[in-house]
């Protein structure tokens, strides 16, 4: 194990505290202060993480650190107003056991990328920036590793944000009910935050654009009853592998990319990943990034994402 136990544990326990002070928003798009880096995990480091073939990640993730509850709970963001997390929600080992491999074999596209809110757009990009680069992500992924991928490019907030991700339903779940083989769903957004908006992490030195995962876990805290309560209109049937999926993605990117990937957000609302087990909303960049640097960040994000399917990470 490549962590040192307790001292470590309680390093990233500070660090983690010290960067959510301030963090009072139920929405990732307003947040007050913006998260300003995940701290680096004493693991090793895969020496080539941007190749197509990816060593086992696994077993340098800080398995013994994080078997510690408060530890593993400040591997996310939260609004502390609506979120307590509990033990049960977050079963470190579950996440370890899931298996989130992917079906390869079978015939038909196995990712579906969409956009709930796909006008959103970028300092240079002009509207609609998060489909360019979700075209981008769609070419890295056929091309370096041979992925059969899908990209609806519908805008599903072009008349009203607020209903957009109604609209999405109505868009995605047929798509999804039509190609059974669509196995991970990725929703690709672009962070929104104060100050210059851009959130950037250097990478072979390059500005990179920092991303971010957003589980809707359709639950909130009751100061009454004092427990996390299920929001049951939002129900999300794959709420336990989502969570499983993004934790062994940010864990996977820790090694393999440390910077790339801020802390997991955790919101009270349900969002879009619960259509599939392997689901997840993808911020990436904010409004002050550059495509370029979103693009290099998706160059950086294929191998993270395709060593949890490939069961490596």
């Amino acid at each position: 194990m490549a962590v040192q136990g307790t001292e470590a544990g309680q390093q990233l326990l500070q660090m983690l505290d010290n960067s959510q002070a301030g963090e009072t928003s139920a929405d990732p798009g307003g947040m007050t202060e913006p998260f300003q880096g995940y701290p680096e995990l004493d693991v090793t480091r895969a020496e080539t993480a941007a190749q197509p073939e990816l060593t086992d990640l696994r077993s340098q993730y800080p398995v013994e650190t994080l078997r510690d509850f408060e530890n593993l709970k400040n591997l996310y963001l939260y609004d502390r107003d609506y979120i307590v997390p509990e033990p049960e929600l977050f079963d470190l080992d579950s996440f370890l056991d899931w298996d989130l491999t992917v079906d390869f074999a079978v015939e038909g596209p196995k990712i579906l990328i969409f956009h709930t809110h796909g006008s959103e757009m970028y300092a240079d990009s002009g509207p609609q920036g998060v489909i360019q680069v979700g075209e981008y992500l769609k070419e890295v992924l056929e091309t370096k590793y041979g992925v059969e991928v899908m990209h609806d490019t519908t805008l599903y907030d072009q008349n009203s944000q607020i209903n957009a991700y109604d609209q999405m339903i109505s868009g995605v779940q047929p798509v999804l009910d039509a190609n059974p083989s669509i196995q991970v769903t990725i929703d690709l957004h672009r962070d929104g935050i104060g100050g210059d908006g851009r959130l950037v992490t250097e990478i072979d030195g390059q500005d990179v654009a920092q991303l971010m995962i957003v589980n809707g876990i359709s639950a909130e805290y009751n100061g009454e009853t004092g427990q996390m309560e299920e929001v049951s209109y939002l129900y999300n049937p794959n709420r336990s592998g989502n969570l499983a999926f993004s934790f062994r993605l940010k864990m996977a990117a820790e090694i393999l990319r440390p910077g790339l990937m801020r802390g997991i957000y955790l919101s009270s609302y349900r969002y879009s990943a619960f259509m599939r087990e392997k689901g997840i909303l993808l911020e990436v960049g904010a409004q002050g990034n550059t495509l370029e640097e979103c693009r290099l960040a998706m160059d950086y994000f294929a191998p993270v994402l395709m060593s949890v399917l490939q069961g490596k990470g």
